[in-house]
């Protein structure tokens, strides 16, 4: 959603709230701002890590503060690192998603489940249109479903 809109985070904040409703807020500012979902949670990771042993927990939020544009954000350029990181790769994917959908691209731990009418996002949950369907190479988005047999 950063990359969306155009901004990057200088902060993340971590919100634990526990089965007794208590709740505790951490952040932690970064060296530089960045939309990247892989620093972001591993930010996110190490603040959940930090408070150690917990009693069970109701909500668990993660968000970025200290919103920059991404144009007027800096850019720490360090010597020797391939040409094309992880920024290029998530933005492929991004375009990946904004073309097939959501479920396009995703960590392949999440590939276990190779029943293909249960749904793979909260927005196919959401859409039973899309459960069971997946795009085909050069197939149009507008292009619906297959009947069901029966």
């Amino acid at each position: 959603m950063l990359r969306h809109r155009g901004v990057r985070a200088r902060t993340v904040a971590l919100k634990v709230r526990f089965a007794n409703f208590t709740t505790i807020t951490r952040s932690r500012t970064l060296p530089a701002p960045t939309d990247l979902a892989r620093d972001l949670h591993a930010t996110a990771t190490d603040l959940l890590d930090a408070l150690g042993d917990l009693a069970p927990v109701r909500l668990l939020g993660v968000r970025g503060e200290g919103l920059v544009p991404a144009d007027r954000a800096p850019e720490q350029i360090l010597l020797g690192e391939p040409e094309h990181g992880w920024s290029d790769a998530e933005r492929a994917a991004d375009q990946a998603r904004s073309r097939f959908g959501v479920a396009a691209v995703r960590p392949a731990s999440l590939l276990g489940d190779r029943d293909p009418t249960r749904a793979r996002s909260p927005v196919e949950a959401a859409d039973p249109a899309r459960r069971g369907h997946r795009a085909q190479p050069g197939a149009s988005r507008a292009a619906s479903p297959p009947e069901p047999n029966g």
